[in-house]
């Protein structure tokens, strides 16, 4: 009789591996050998940077509480952002607080505003890159994680997203004729285009 298993036995220990090691994680800017019952794996610099910009779902739980299904619920609802590091769910750090541990306000309206075509490194590269709309009290510029992270209102970054989300003035399947050359140096001088 052979019997399967349901779940990815290589997935199992790396969550347990990761688990582990979360503080660990947090706490190095370079990748360390991570160890559990004798395994020792090495991690490439981009997954450490990936896994040090997001939390686990054990992090969320021991962190901020609730169980599983209601933390996934969160992500149904459009509460919450995740992708995968290393093949396992993780969600991107910018989305706490962490005094007090919590979910920064307005995430349902940020995650609403985010261009269906971006992808998880877009999201984190406009979330953790300074904005000249986001000017602090002082001389600097925040980002948006930043700017939520310190209580500000939302709203402002909803309307940064905006223009985002216009995207190209011109269809690329558009039959409409004329410099193609001339269409993509409009779309490049909109204000917000990536």
């Amino acid at each position: 009789m052979v019997v399967t298993t349901r779940e990815d036995p290589y997935a199992t220990v790396l969550a347990a591996l990761l688990e582990d090691s979360e503080d660990l994680i947090a706490d190095n800017l370079r990748p360390v050998p991570l160890e559990l019952c004798g395994l020792k794996v090495v991690i490439d610099d981009e997954d450490w940077a990936a896994l040090k910009e997001t939390r686990s779902m054990s992090w969320l739980q021991k962190h901020l509480g609730h169980d599983e299904d209601s933390w996934w619920s969160a992500v149904a609802q459009g509460h919450l952002q995740w992708f995968k590091v290393l093949g396992l769910p993780r969600f991107p750090s910018w989305q706490f607080r962490t005094d007090p541990n919590r979910p920064v306000e307005g995430l349902a309206e940020l995650n609403e505003g985010i261009p269906e075509w971006w992808d998880a490194a877009d999201i984190s590269l406009f979330m953790t890159s300074q904005h000249p709309d986001l000017a602090s009290r002082t001389t600097t510029y925040l980002s948006p994680a930043e700017w939520l992270a310190h209580g500000f209102d939302a709203a402002v970054i909803e309307t940064i997203l905006q223009n985002y989300r216009m995207g190209p003035l011109v269809d690329k399947n558009s039959d409409a004729g004329g410099d193609q050359a001339a269409e993509a140096s409009a779309v490049a001088q909109l204000p917000g285009c990536l």
